[in-house]
């Protein structure tokens, strides 16, 4: 058996008619155009989605993003199920994306070259097949189905375009190497292979369609943008005029910017450059939590809780928390640990008010933190150690959370360690923390664990007053009684004129 010359095509290799059948795919660039084009259109209309809700409104851009979405997967589909362009076996030559079958090799009576120029100007590259008798084709290509139908040809033509990889003449030449060795090899008895047909297994289609629809929703649900855009209602806002931010607030949250929702509840919420409307504020809380903004949906739940704007609800208050604490609100998260541990509005559990305050307390939320301290403290809910009790109050007061600093002193003053108790008291009362203004007082009142200094005492007594709830009264009182009993005039109008002067420290 004679083969036919080794083929120098190396980005389209055919093998030899010993091999059996080769075949000639597309060049991968071309057909990779229309699928970075679609690409391109939906990343476009991701990243400029605050802008063109403004202008032409939600159902608009949705409706463009599925389409560009649906466009992404069907250029995908297409370029993952490639159809090879020409298909060589010892039985004949095939072109499947332009008809089903074979053209054997005893019915081909030569191959030719032309050309076809265009009305545009651009020039063409044919390779024609010329048939020694007509014969019926059995077209794929849906143009030369209609206007040729089942009428027996004489010859065979095929364009080729950017997506091949060869050249009409190196196609030919190919195709004659192989017409001289079947034709020294005299079988033309040989059975031709089944048509070559794309796959038929329609999952990873499927999977392929539901990744690209499913593109416009992540980035809805997730609010992408482009970095640094930001809508003009936000940057008037910014730039300090509530008046003309308002109006374009108003345009990008009814089209669906989470974050102009949020910043015009907080508008209504605060009464800032607006008639304050907690039932407005509390709407547009709601539109932004539904856009996915975590904040939006705390200040929501709070509403809820509270009853501010909207009827007072624990159930609601929950979900509405449950909802920031899942998109990383520990905020949230927090107060769901003190419903669940104080009881409000729903029954007491200690389990649950743990999940969610160790949550946050992962987190480095001081907060709760301090509340996770004094449940190790008190040994309610979780098992009693006062050594973790103590470390999680250093690490809340690490953070300047003043509560756990007062805590700590008081852990000190029962362990003995009275200079460090009273240092972290005066931390603690400096920057306006109420209980620990009144257990200083008490302390230098009383002189036993610090030396005693009755002006100081009242000073922070006084102090105490305007921080605390009326319940601490009589123990204020108990101070200042003693301190005007104990002084001078003079002394007691020295303490007067310290209080006057205290400014508290920023925490």
């Amino acid at each position: 058996m004679n083969a036919p010359p080794p083929d120098t095509l190396t980005d389209a290799p055919i093998g030899s008619p010993a091999a059996g059948q080769a075949q000639v795919d597309p060049l991968p660039m071309p057909r990779a155009v229309p699928v970075a084009l679609a690409a391109i259109l939906l990343a476009a209309l991701i990243v400029l989605r605050g802008e063109l809700t403004v202008a032409a409104g939600n159902p608009v851009w949705f409706a463009l993003a599925l389409l560009a979405a649906g466009l992404l997967g069907w250029t995908v589909v297409r370029w993952r199920r490639t159809t090879p362009l020409v298909v060589v076996s010892r039985a004949g030559v095939a072109f499947p994306h332009i008809h089903d079958g074979w053209l054997r090799w005893r019915d081909i009576g030569g191959i030719d070259v032309e050309q076809r120029r265009h009305r545009l100007g651009d020039i063409t590259d044919l390779l024609v097949i010329h048939l020694r008798s007509p014969l019926p084709i059995q077209w794929r290509d849906k143009h030369r189905r209609r206007s040729l139908g089942a009428t027996p040809q004489a010859a065979v033509a095929v364009e080729l375009d950017l997506s091949w990889p060869m050249r009409a003449e190196a196609l030919r030449t190919m195709l004659g190497d192989w017409t001289r060795a079947v034709t020294l090899d005299r079988d033309d008895g040989l059975t031709a292979p089944p048509p070559v047909r794309p796959s038929r297994d329609w999952r990873p289609d499927a999977l392929i369609a539901a990744v690209a629809l499913a593109l416009p929703l992540v980035a809805y649900s997730l609010d992408l943008r482009v970095p640094g855009m930001t809508p003009a209602g936000l940057k008037l806002l910014a730039a300090g005029d509530t008046a003309s931010a308002i109006p374009h607030l108003e345009a990008e949250a009814r089209a669906g910017d989470a974050a102009s929702a949020f910043a015009l509840a907080t508008l209504y919420q605060n009464g800032d450059g607006i008639d304050r409307n907690a039932a407005l504020a509390a709407s547009w809380f709601r539109r932004a939590a539904d856009g996915g903004h975590a904040e939006a949906a705390y200040r929501l739940g709070e509403a809820y809780r509270v009853g501010v704007g909207v009827p007072k609800s624990a159930a609601d208050a929950i979900k509405w928390h449950t909802t920031a604490a899942g998109r990383g609100n520990m905020d949230a998260a927090y107060v769901l640990g003190r419903i669940y541990r104080l009881g409000e509005g729903v029954r007491r559990d200690y389990t649950e008010a743990t999940k969610w305050l160790e949550m946050a307390a992962d987190k480095g939320h001081a907060p709760s933190l301090h509340d996770m301290g004094r449940l190790y403290l008190s040994g309610i809910g979780v098992k009693q150690d006062r050594q973790l009790a103590r470390r999680t109050f250093e690490t809340a007061a690490a953070l300047r959370f003043t509560p756990a600093v007062h805590d700590l002193a008081i852990l000190d003053l029962e362990d003995g360690r009275d200079g460090d108790a009273v240092r972290r008291l005066i931390a603690a009362a400096d920057r306006g923390y109420g209980p620990s203004q009144l257990r200083l007082a008490q302390l230098l009142m009383e002189g036993t664990r610090t030396p005693r200094d009755p002006v100081e005492a009242y000073k922070w007594a006084s102090l105490a007053e305007r921080a605390l709830p009326p319940d601490f009264r009589p123990d204020v009182e108990a101070v200042r009684d003693r301190v005007v009993s104990t002084v001078p005039p003079e002394v007691l109008a020295e303490a007067k004129r310290r209080v006057r002067s205290w400014r508290p420290l920023k925490p």
